[in-house]
């Protein structure tokens, strides 16, 4: 809880990186559990700190300054960096051991789950994982898990969520050959001339449509394609295969595009997503096995994002 600003700048920076990523300091105020004034007095005496403003504020939006934004972009990676410290000294005289539970969308498996996993055997080869692939909002409580991935930090009050990923855009790939025989679509409108490989909610049975933006526009498009499928990874392999246009997560088409086997179109109606988080019970924050997850996701998260942007440099 906040409860002034003598301490400065490490509670303001805090505040100011959360008003930043929720854009709205009435969010970030219900996201720390403070109030909205509180956040006002924290980012208002951080500017004077700096002595340059670090919001622009109108009567319907908030956005950083240029200062602003490169002062949140450190500030959040200084705090996660702060944040792991932590956790890695409390962990140091604590057992990481017993059945760790986890629910995962298929989406997390290759930018988090698959990398995580492999780290958390080297690193504690007492604990035992299950993990369960399921693209549910499953009721953690209810069905016994330790902690679930999610896109999104909106969850019950009774849970915590930590951010595992930076927001992330959805994009829509193809493979340079199909581009080349089919052409590259300028606007969503010309996905009707391509084959648009589908994906179904596997819960609701759903034929999902893409949804594409660009500034205040937004639209709708349904696929019609030569394949449909739940899993996003056989999307991929379809697409780099040459059998159409596939909309994914970013994270999922980085190999592909460091690779050069995918390339990026419609980038400018690319919407940018909230990012992933480990969601878990409050309780949860005394547990060793959930903090060795949630730390090695992290790290693991951060090595991925490294390694594919040395791939797309030397592509």
């Amino acid at each position: 809880m906040l409860h002034g600003v003598k301490d400065l700048p490490l509670r303001s920076l805090t505040v100011f990186a959360r008003v930043v990523e929720r854009q709205s300091l009435s969010a970030a105020a219900r996201s720390l559990g403070v109030s909205p004034s509180a956040v006002s007095q924290a980012v208002r005496a951080l500017e004077a700190r700096v002595g340059v403003p670090l919001l622009v504020r109108t009567t319907s939006s908030l956005r950083p300054t240029e200062v602003g934004a490169e002062l949140a972009r450190r500030a959040a990676r200084a705090l996660t960096d702060l944040d792991d410290a932590l956790v890695a000294a409390a962990e140091s005289g604590a057992r990481v051991a017993g059945r760790l539970r986890i629910t995962a969308p298929h989406v997390t498996l290759d930018p988090i789950v698959r990398p995580a996993l492999a780290a958390l055997h080297r690193e504690h080869p007492e604990l035992e994982v299950e993990v369960s692939v399921d693209d549910r909002v499953v009721d953690l409580v209810t069905e016994r898990y330790d902690l679930g991935l999610r896109m999104s930090d909106v969850v019950p009050r009774e849970y915590v969520a930590v951010r595992i990923t930076p927001p992330f855009r959805a994009v829509v790939v193809g493979s340079p050959e199909y581009l080349a025989r089919r052409g590259r679509p300028k606007h969503p409108r010309d996905l009707a001339a391509h084959a648009c490989i589908g994906f179904r909610f596997p819960s609701t049975g759903v034929l999902y449509d893409w949804e594409l933006e660009r500034g205040k526009e937004s639209m709708e498009i349904g696929t019609l394609g030569p394949f449909v499928t739940d899993d996003t990874s056989l999307m991929i392999d379809a697409a780099a295969d040459g059998r159409g246009l596939a909309y994914v997560l970013e994270p999922s088409a980085a190999a592909g595009v460091a690779s050069g086997a995918l390339e990026v179109v419609l980038s400018s109606w690319a919407p940018e997503l909230s990012g992933f988080f480990a969601c878990y019970p409050r309780e949860g924050r005394r547990s060793p096995k959930v903090r060795a997850f949630v730390q090695i996701a992290r790290r693991v998260s951060r090595s991925v994002r490294a390694t594919s942007r040395r791939d797309a440099a030397g592509a």
